[in-house]
């Protein structure tokens, strides 16, 4: 065998590896409603005030691998880590505290998801088994309700966008189309965000990752069922 018929061969044996394995939308991930599990998660807080970081509920405590299951029913894996987070309370609404800025362990919670491959027309064998996402929720403030309102009001800014109909007291997202993936919200004694991180190889409501509209499709079909599941169990 020649040199270059070597090559083309060589070449030919890659074109085979890209081989089409099937067409159309592959993977479309099945999402459900919020998926409380019927618990309460017992938030011990002071009359009118903060709660020590130590008095903080953990955050993976907030959202279960069940619950998940039940926003996500074709989720394949997960795995959940739990993180330290930072107080974030905004000197309008400090009153005084000095809890903002300050580390809080386990405050924060981190999804890391094994989902169903979803691409758009041809399948190649270039592409990988599955598809992969993540989301986190961090606690930002704890403490009375009513403190925890004036949290929330203080830290809305003229670029927020509020969320209506979302089972919470509160909740905006912190922009246009980018912000759509970043949710801060209030539920009583919580204050907290819950925040999309990289998709690929997804598809959700018939849109792929890589399109525009996709941060919306994450917010509409796995955040805000997630903040309204959160909102049940408090």
């Amino acid at each position: 065998m020649s040199v270059w018929t070597a090559i083309r061969a060589g070449a030919a044996a890659a074109a085979a590896a890209a081989v089409l394995v099937g067409c159309g939308a592959w993977g479309a991930m099945e999402t459900g409603d919020a998926a409380p599990d019927g618990r309460k998660i017992i938030v011990d807080v002071p009359d009118g005030g903060f709660a020590e970081p130590a008095r903080w509920p953990e955050a993976c405590s907030l959202l279960t691998e069940e619950e998940l299951r039940g926003i996500l029913p074709d989720l394949k894996r997960v795995a959940i880590r739990s993180e330290a987070g930072v107080a974030d309370v905004p000197a309008a609404a400090a009153g005084g505290s000095t809890l903002d800025g300050r580390t809080v362990p386990r405050a924060k919670c981190t999804y890391d998801m094994v989902l169903p491959l979803g691409v758009e027309g041809a399948r190649t064998r270039r592409e990988p088994d599955n598809g992969t996402g993540s989301f986190s929720i961090r606690l930002l403030a704890v403490g009375a309700p009513g403190r925890m309102a004036n949290v929330y009001e203080a830290g809305r800014d003229r670029d927020i966008r509020p969320l209506q109909g979302v089972s919470v007291d509160d909740c905006y997202q912190t922009g246009a189309l980018i912000g759509a993936k970043h949710l801060i919200c209030h539920r009583g004694p919580l204050v907290f965000e819950v925040k999309g991180g990289d998709f690929d190889y997804v598809r959700i409501d018939g849109v792929s990752h890589h399109e525009q509209e996709f941060p919306e499709a994450v917010r509409d079909h796995i955040l805000i069922p997630v903040v309204e599941t959160i909102g049940a169990d408090v």
